[in-house]
């Protein structure tokens, strides 16, 4: 029975790597961004992000699709290290029941982030968040990839898969 059920998991990984792979891009012009995304979701308007990319509903009664977003910041003057404890600071203060998981420093695609994973529950939603973080030409980039608390683990790959293919030009 445990075999059958890793084995499940393991094929269902695989599914959804292999759709990751299938990508699209999303150009914004004015911010000199760019960025790939699997070919399902869907890119939608906000005024307060460059971007918001959307997974499509798998269920019925599915009440929150996983994201992906990017705010662009005046970095202050502050290097990655320093704008990653002001962001924890600003994210403590305003995000309802704030638990962070863990940070660490990496690099996907070429370019060093910051990567802080944190819980919270706006609306009484548990959401699991991973939120990276770079900086470039004085400006900070904040890339949020949010889902639900139990669906974390299944997203984490796919949505580290779409950071490692956002650029951004000179």
């Amino acid at each position: 029975m445990r075999m059958k059920l890793t084995l499940t998991l393991l094929f269902s990984l695989i599914a959804l790597l292999s759709k990751a792979q299938e990508m699209k891009t999303y150009t914004d012009e004015k911010t000199n961004t760019s960025i790939k995304y699997p070919v399902d979701w869907t890119y939608q308007e906000n005024p307060s992000t460059v971007f918001i990319l959307m997974r499509p509903l798998e269920e019925p009664k599915q009440i929150f699709k996983e994201n992906v977003n990017l705010i662009i910041n005046d970095g202050q003057g502050l290097n990655l290290q320093e704008y990653v404890g002001a962001a924890k600071v600003q994210m403590r203060n305003s995000l309802v029941n704030y638990t962070e998981i863990s940070t660490e420093y990496l690099e996907l695609g070429g370019r060093k982030y910051a990567r802080i994973i944190y819980q919270h529950n706006p609306q009484n939603l548990p959401l699991k968040v991973a939120y990276y973080l770079t900086i470039h030409n004085g400006k900070s980039y904040n890339l949020t990839c949010s889902t639900t608390q139990q669906n974390f683990e299944k997203y984490l790959p796919i949505f580290q898969e779409i950071i490692r293919r956002f650029t951004i030009g000179n």
